[in-house]
């Protein structure tokens, strides 16, 4: 009897210290409440087609219990006006972090081609 109420106890002793280290890895975190652009990235000024460049970018989370914190830029989620990419006229991209959205202004620029290499003598109209 004496030795089963012993590993009994002992069984209660790792499953409380197991249930502690459990916590201690994963600390309690707080609602998220909003995120902020802290600092634009170094480009905000593109040509159509293009893809959003969010290197320089920092993005405050904001939670619940007065807590910020920075968040990665690989954990940034990034929605278009019109498509995959960027396009003339877009004013902005949504930048999305667990279900908070917010807008980051940009200037989209056309593009110019270069056609002078191309030969139009060939082409007859009918």
């Amino acid at each position: 009897m004496k030795r089963a109420l012993f590993i009994f106890s002992l069984l209660i002793l790792f499953s409380f210290v197991f249930g502690i280290k459990v916590y201690a890895d994963e600390p309690y975190k707080s609602d998220l409440t909003d995120i902020i652009i802290e600092s634009y990235p170094n480009k905000i000024v593109y040509g159509a087609f293009e893809k959003a460049d969010l290197t320089g970018l920092k993005l405050k989370a904001i939670y619940a219990d007065g807590t910020e914190e920075i968040i990665s830029n690989d954990l940034i989620g990034i929605e278009y006006q019109n498509g995959e990419c960027l396009k003339v006229g877009d004013k902005h991209v949504v930048i999305s972090y667990e279900g908070k959205k917010a807008y980051l202004p940009l200037t989209v620029n056309p593009i110019e081609y270069d056609i002078s290499d191309l030969m139009f003598s060939d082409i007859s109209l009918v």
